[in-house]
């Protein structure tokens, strides 16, 4: 990762931390995964890289675990880019309304794995 791409995502993560007291998990995972990106197997062992990845399947550290994966690729919020809530977690979002998110696109369970 580029540091430009890393210090762009890393002040646009902290100005968005706060907003959504629901959202720290994910930033808090997310800024971890950036940190990973930019410095590579410098960052933390390989056993805690592996343990990040996994929390995804930890219902109670999920959002966490789909921070720090969204976070490696350097893009925030997952795959769809024009969330208006932050994550793209279109399944458990106040704003998405009969199977469809935000923009009226169809959502479905297996659409979950987009964020992973």
């Amino acid at each position: 990762m580029e540091e430009n791409i890393f210090r762009r995502e890393m002040a646009r993560v902290e100005g968005l931390n706060g907003i959504d007291p629901g959202l720290t998990h994910y930033f808090t995972g997310y800024k971890r995964g950036l940190r990973r990106a930019f410095h590579g197997e410098k960052f933390g062992t390989q056993e805690e890289h592996e343990k990040w990845l996994s929390l995804v399947d930890d219902d109670s550290r999920r959002r966490m675990g789909l921070g720090y994966r969204h976070g490696l690729k350097g893009k925030l919020f997952g795959g769809r880019d024009y969330c208006k809530q932050g994550v793209g977690d279109c399944i458990n979002c106040v704003l998405s309304s009969y199977g469809n998110d935000c923009k009226n696109n169809s959502i479905k369970q297996k659409h979950e794995s987009e964020y992973i």
